[in-house]
């Protein structure tokens, strides 16, 4: 009777090496991107907010940046400006605030 070996089934060090990696760089990649969507959301949900004030078309300018900045305060948001950032158009109809703002974030050092 012969024995015959069998073959061995499984990932090599390497194969586990290179799944960690690229894993290691979606989670990486993950950590990095999701804080800057949630401060996005958050600016978004602080301008829907307050388009549903009541009493928002007869506010003035200042006003109407001094609530913004008080919601970006309560949600933490720190890297807009509400005076430097926030355009504030009023027409006879309606009020436009938009916001206009750039985050960069480097990924894995300044790459």
């Amino acid at each position: 009777m012969t024995h015959q070996p069998s073959r061995q089934k499984g990932m090599t060090l390497i194969g586990f090496l290179l799944m960690l990696t690229v894993a290691g760089f979606f989670v990486l990649l993950g950590l990095k991107l999701f804080p800057i969507y949630l401060e996005h959301f958050q600016i978004k949900s602080s301008l829907t907010s307050l388009k549903s004030d009541p009493e928002f078309a007869s506010r003035s300018r200042d006003e109407i940046l001094s609530a913004l900045e008080k919601r970006w305060d309560i949600n933490g948001i720190t890297r807009v400006d509400a005076r430097k950032d926030a355009v504030i158009e009023k027409s006879f109809r309606h009020v436009k605030v938009r916001v206009a703002y750039e985050r960069v974030e480097p990924i894995v050092g300044n790459v």
